[in-house]
């Protein structure tokens, strides 16, 4: 909010009505058109670049530590900023991941962090790139059952990343 209060033009901020520990410390600086990388495997090789926002970051942090179980090691990406598309910081996680590459959004495919990042990187060879998106008319429900009918939750975040495998 702050960021969005002392930037010049127009900002966007989304919010959500469901509660999500917090993934960033007091000492984390944002910034407009800066992604951030908040998982990246130790041990073995990523596999996938899964890049993400707002409530679909903690989805993405949950399979990366299920996943993490089962021996796959993901790079979570924050894309924080839609517009610019951090497009060097996505850029160098897909080609460390074999061009693999998965967006998830709790937004329709048309104008969203899908379609931000496929146009940012439309000139690059070698990427595959799957959608997670919302397709359909949302409708009232917990937000778990929202996220689990429109495939954008933890389970189909694992199994999208297990597909690219």
């Amino acid at each position: 909010v702050l960021l969005a209060a002392n930037s010049t033009g127009m900002c966007y901020i989304r919010g959500c009505r469901a509660g999500t520990p917090v993934i960033y410390d007091a000492n984390t600086e944002f910034g407009i058109g800066k992604a951030q990388v908040v998982r990246k495997g130790v041990h073995e090789k990523d596999r996938v670049t899964v890049v993400a926002g707002g409530i679909t970051l903690y989805h993405a942090c949950q399979a990366a530590d299920k996943l993490k179980e089962e021996g796959v090691g993901i790079t979570v990406i924050d894309i924080f900023s839609v517009k610019p598309v951090d497009k060097a910081t996505i850029l160098e996680a897909v080609k460390a991941t074999g061009g693999n590459l998965l967006t998830v959004e709790d937004h329709y495919p048309e104008g969203g962090i899908g379609s931000a990042v496929a146009s940012a990187l439309s000139e690059e060879t070698g990427i595959r790139h799957r959608q997670l998106n919302v397709k359909g008319m949302p409708f009232s429900a917990p937000p778990a059952d929202l996220f689990r009918h429109f495939k954008i939750d933890t389970d189909t975040i694992v199994q999208a990343v297990k597909d690219f495998l």
